[in-house]
């Protein structure tokens, strides 16, 4: 046996990926002596446990300690106010005050795609996902494509829905002076278009690529809004791979632009530099970066906004750029005609880059060693008459730094003179150097969230920090003492909007990104009526039962997601179902007329869009997702905990897994060097790695605490939102879901 495992661990760590999985399974269920009877060994042939000193010690270890959720500390230093808070998963928003006592609910229809803000009329203005349709843009936290405004007392008086078949706004939104709203938008573009624009076509795939967008909306109605102003990423780019395109240049002389390569060097590192040269010649391996030396991950959502935020004395724009480890200057007193080109504007450079900081290799004007941010989140500048007024403000989320991966809050004093213009010096990178202030725990590691978050400078100078993946609100003074602190105690739910009923051919999310029309509608709806006939007639009672109860979803070790449009069932349901060779036959007799008549209703246009976006295995290859509990396991790993539960192993093959795994890491820790050991160890820590600086999977990762928070607000409790309005403390948040588990229950269901 021991033999056997030996040279099953060396196929796998040699294979890795799904090939050793596939491995290790074959070992686990083959190395035992099968019984002729095929059942478990019984009576006296039962093999007696054997204990080991390791499970002896394993016994005797104490059990971590439970996870303290709601007020941990609330120090007379904190600065007095409300917080605001809002649950990733949830439809209710929470205002709270200093004790953790709520004093203000707002209950929604649908989940939030980042922290609301309350306005200084006591409104509160929240940004929704429209729900799992979403997914034809890419799974996972932040989809957008709702704006929601509430009154106080909770009346919705605002219920805005902008998206289409080629945008949909996701994660943060700003409010500005005029009472516009600033959103991040995705701006779908097809892979003819991105090679239309110099980009490789390794990095490409066959999907389409989801360059971002910014839009101004001017609310015009209970339900309507209109744009008055747009950017695009799109009108932007720089490339020196193709001659043959209009923007092909210099990428090191033109930091104002965007490389639509960025990531290239990574698959085929240019030479390495001469003694004394600080940086590589820009076009010294343009020929080189032609052939990569591995296929990429292709990744479509190549920018991955998350932050946006505005500066009202400047006139200006910063974007945080999760991909690309950096944050953006944009002017926005152009029109949108000056913000698709290079000129006009207050600036006079259009919607060029005024102002780029945290990864100078995207614009080749450094190396890894000068990375400054890494995945970071929520840049925005401090108000004016708050301390440290003017400065940029980011949460760092720190994975992948060469020290190891931790976070930390970072003020920055960007080079920017009266009139907003930024020093620079082309083919270098631009200042500062380092952070005026910042803050990491005093314990790196014990301060670390893998995604979203952010941070808040107060009146009274200190910090307000939301470690969004684990559900943690601090106050740190510029000393860095922590002086209030909550963990968020919000059960998680999945999020609330309904995904396409099982069986539905199309649901009305995905009719209107296609254009649907009313004849078309009715048509599409014909045709699910027979579906629907057919299906009753089609499954067992036991199987009608199963599939109308299932709520699909993207997690590994799920019933997958749910099928494309058009089609009656996903490959999985037809697994999960257990359909007889017969009905397999009849679903796909019934599935072929279903395709015919589809192609009768939808016009050209609408088959390609189909086509293009909702592609039968799910979102496009290399869409972000989260690693999380049943997912993928961490490198260096054979199993996941939630792959073991999944596989339904033995007591006895998980002692044998347990064997192979200490194998394994032995014989990883003598391969590796101390440098890739960190590395590993970061990398288990983190979120799933991608192209180079790539956002990868947003995997939990830090230290233990609550469910997940986007962000967190502290408003001064002089706030003009809060004249006149009623601040009675109520409950915490743990003893109202307490009080309501039939509510928990019936979010969990839909």
């Amino acid at each position: 046996m021991a033999l056997r495992t030996r040279r099953f661990t060396r196929l796998a760590v040699r294979l890795g990926g799904t090939a050793a999985l596939l491995l290790v399974i074959g070992a686990l269920g083959t190395s035992a002596p099968a019984h002729d009877d095929a059942r478990p060994p019984q009576g006296k042939d039962k093999p007696k446990p054997v204990k080991s000193k390791d499970d002896t010690a394993k016994k005797d270890e104490p059990k971590p300690a439970a996870v303290k959720l709601g007020l941990l500390i609330n120090d007379p230093k904190a600065f007095q106010g409300y917080t605001l808070l809002a649950p990733i998963e949830s439809s209710q928003t929470y205002l709270l005050d200093m004790q953790g006592k709520v004093v203000r609910t707002w209950e929604s229809d649908c989940s939030p795609a980042l922290c609301p803000l309350l306005l200084e009329n006591g409104h509160l203005l929240r940004p929704g996902s429209i729900g799992n349709d979403s997914r034809v843009f890419g799974p996972g936290p932040g989809v957008g494509g709702r704006i929601q405004e509430f009154t106080w007392e909770g009346e919705l008086v605002w219920d805005f829905r902008f998206y289409n078949a080629r945008q949909l706004p996701h994660h943060d939104m700003t409010r500005l002076p005029n009472g516009n709203i600033l959103l991040i938008v995705s701006d779908r573009k097809t892979a003819e278009e991105g090679i239309a624009a110099g980009r490789r076509p390794e990095m490409t795939g066959d999907s389409h690529l989801l360059p971002d967008s910014l839009v101004e909306i001017r609310p015009t109605g209970k339900t309507t809004g209109e744009v008055v102003w747009e950017w695009h990423l799109w009108d932007h780019l720089v490339q020196d791979f193709d001659k043959a395109k209009a923007n092909y240049g210099n990428v090191a002389l033109h930091a104002e632009l965007v490389n639509i390569n960025h990531g290239e060097d990574e698959l085929n590192p240019p030479p390495a530099a001469k003694a004394g040269q600080t940086k590589p010649k820009a076009d010294s391996n343009v020929a080189a970066r032609t052939t990569p030396s591995r296929p990429p991950r292709v990744n479509p959502d190549w920018t991955h906004f998350n932050g946006v935020a505005y500066n009202p004395e400047l006139d200006q724009i910063a974007v945080s750029v999760h991909a690309f480890s950096e944050f953006w200057i944009l002017d926005h007193s152009t029109t949108t005609r000056e913000a698709a080109g290079h000129a006009g504007g207050r600036a006079g450079k259009g919607g060029d880059l005024l102002y780029r900081w945290g990864n100078p290799r995207t614009y080749r004007a450094g190396s890894k060693a000068n990375q400054k941010l890494f995945s970071q989140h929520n840049a925005h500048w401090i108000p004016r008459g708050l301390p440290g007024e003017g400065h940029l403000l980011v949460f760092n989320n720190g994975s992948g730094r060469a020290d190891g991966s931790y976070s930390s809050v970072d003020e920055l004093i960007l080079p920017v003179d009266s009139q907003g213009r930024y020093a620079s010096k082309p083919g270098t990178a631009y200042g500062p150097d380092q952070p005026l202030w910042s803050y990491t725990a005093a314990k790196k590691t014990e301060f670390y969230s893998t995604y979203i978050s952010g941070a808040q400078r107060l009146a009274n100078g200190n910090t307000l920090i939301c470690s969004g993946a684990n559900g943690t609100v601090f106050e740190v003074t510029p000393q860095k003492e922590i002086v209030w602190k909550y963990v968020n105690p919000v059960k998680r739910v999945p999020a609330v909007g309904p995904p396409p009923r099982p069986g539905q051919l199309m649901s009305p999310i995905a009719g209107e990104m296609l254009g649907v029309s009313a004849g078309q509608r009715k048509q599409l709806d014909e045709i699910q009526k027979d579906v629907d006939a057919h299906l009753n007639k089609l499954l067992t009672a036991g199987q009608k039962k199963q599939f109308t109860e299932s709520r699909p979803g993207p997690s590994a070790g799920g019933p997958g997601p749910p099928a494309r449009p058009g089609k009656i069932m996903a490959n999985s349901e037809e697994n999960r179902l257990k359909l007889t060779d017969g009905q397999k036959k009849e679903l796909a007799g019934l599935q072929k007329a279903v395709d015919e008549r589809f192609d009768k209703v939808l016009n050209a246009a609408q088959k390609k869009q189909l086509k293009s976006v909702f592609a039968p295995s799910g979102p496009a290859p290399g869409s972000p997702a989260p690693r999380g509990p049943g997912g993928s396991p961490q490198p260096g790993k054979i199993l996941s905990a939630a792959q073991q539960d999944t596989l339904k192993l033995s007591p006895e093959q998980k002692k044998r897994l347990e064997e192979m795994q200490k194998e394994v890491d032995t014989k990883l820790a003598k391969l590796l060097t101390e440098g890739q050991r960190k590395q590993l160890q970061a990398m288990q820590q983190g979120p799933a790695a991608g192209v180079a600086a790539g956002p990868g999977g947003p995997g939990r990762g830090g230290p233990p605490g609550g469910a997940p928070l986007f962000r967190a607000y502290r408003y001064a409790t002089n706030y003009p939102g809060f004249a006149g309005k009623e601040l009675t403390a109520g409950k915490t948040v743990e003893e109202l879901q307490r009080k309501d588990p039939e509510k928990r229950e019936s979010e969990k269901k839909n």
